[in-house]
């Protein structure tokens, strides 16, 4: 009886540990397709010229990993350097999110979702840095 009562409590105390872990970005359940950059003219919304775009399936794969490396950090956001597109291929509408990126003293990039930025997201370093090596 012991025993049961034992399993069940670390059973449930486990599913608790697991329910607190880190919250990830929300992203679509489609794969990339696209990333455009561009210079960021501030929060809200994104800019259009960009300075950098792939298709490259390697380039994608290293903004996939920057974004689902994010976890919900409460920080205090500067304003963003870079907005970033990502284009998942859903049709015209709904297709496209704009996710804002700033960088942390300590080299990190932030991403907030244009519109949401007092949700802050705070990607690995190994992400961020392959991401930095891709961008002029």
């Amino acid at each position: 009886m012991k025993k049961t009562i034992l399993l069940t409590v670390t059973f449930m105390l486990g599913l608790i540990l697991i329910g607190c872990g880190p919250e990830k970005m929300a992203t679509s359940a489609q794969p990339i397709q696209g990333v455009a950059v561009s210079d960021s003219e501030g929060f809200g919304g994104g800019s259009q010229e960009f300075i950098w775009t792939s298709e490259k399936q390697e380039e994608i794969e290293a903004f996939e990993q920057l974004i689902s490396s994010a976890s919900r950090e409460s920080i205090q956001a500067k304003p963003p350097i870079y907005d970033m597109t990502i284009d998942y291929g859903e049709g015209e509408t709904g297709g496209e999110r704009i996710i804002h990126l700033t960088e942390t003293a300590d080299g990190h990039f932030a991403l907030m979702y244009a519109g949401h930025e007092n949700e802050t997201y705070l990607a690995n370093k190994s992400s961020t840095d392959k991401v930095k090596k891709l961008l002029p």
